[in-house]
C-alpha cells in the first residue's frame, strides 16, 4: 500500500495511519506531501507512484486523504 498525503499534510500526518495498515502485515510506504506551488502534472504524479511501487507485490493500493490532486 502506498499511502498519498494531500495538501498541506505532511509525511508524519499519515504515520499513524500506515502503521495501523502494516499491523495487518501489509507492506506500506507514506510518500512525501506535494507541495501545491510546484503545479505537478498528474504525469508528474504518476512517476511519483510508479516509483514508490517497485518492488512492491502486486496488486498495489494507492491510499490518499483527497482526490483534487489526482486529476
Amino acid at each position: 500500500m502506498i499511502v498519498a498525503p494531500g495538501r498541506g499534510e505532511s509525511r508524519a500526518t499519515c504515520t499513524r495511519f500506515a502503521r495501523r495498515l502494516a499491523t495487518d502485515a501489509n507492506l506500506v510506504q507514506v510518500l512525501a506531501a506535494p507541495r501545491v506551488e510546484d503545479g505537478s502534472s498528474s504525469l508528474e504524479l504518476a512517476e511519483v507512484l510508479t516509483t514508490a511501487a517497485d518492488g512492491f507485490p502486486r496488486p498495489v493500493v494507492i491510499v490518499g486523504s483527497e482526490t483534487s490532486g489526482s486529476t
